[in-house]
C-alpha cells in the first residue's frame, strides 16, 4: 500500500513595494583636462614597460626552472645560479609585482 502523499500549505505571494527614484543634481566641472587622461606617447610607454617587466620575469622564472635540468648546470655561471636559485624567484616574483603595481598605477 502507498501512502497519499501530504499536502503543503498554501502559497501566498506579497506584492513588492515599487522602487524609490534617486534624483542626481549635476555637478559642475571646473578647469580643464582631467589627469586620468593620457595621450597615445604614454600608453605606447607604459604598455612597452609593463610587457618588458612581465617577460624580464619570465626569463628569470625560465632560467631558474631549465638551468638545474641541464648540462649548463656544471660551468662556473650555472653552479652560481644554483647557489642563487631563491634569489632569483624572489627577484623575479619581484619583477612581477611591481610590474603589475606600474599597470595598475597608471592605468
Amino acid at each position: 500500500m502507498k501512502r497519499q502523499p501530504k499536502k503543503g500549505s498554501p502559497v501566498t505571494v506579497t506584492a513588492k513595494p515599487s522602487p524609490k527614484r534617486v534624483t542626481i543634481t549635476p555637478v559642475a566641472r571646473i578647469g580643464g583636462v582631467a589627469a586620468a587622461v593620457t595621450t597615445k606617447q604614454t600608453n605606447a610607454t607604459r604598455r612597452a614597460l609593463v610587457i618588458s617587466g612581465f617577460v624580464l620575469s619570465a626569463l628569470i622564472f625560465l632560467l631558474v626552472v631549465t638551468v638545474p635540468a641541464t648540462e649548463t648546470r656544471f660551468p662556473a655561471a650555472g653552479r652560481l645560479l644554483l647557489d642563487h636559485q631563491l634569489d632569483l624567484v624572489l627577484t623575479g616574483i619581484a619583477t612581477l609585482l611591481l610590474t603589475a603595481m606600474l599597470f595598475y598605477v597608471t592605468q
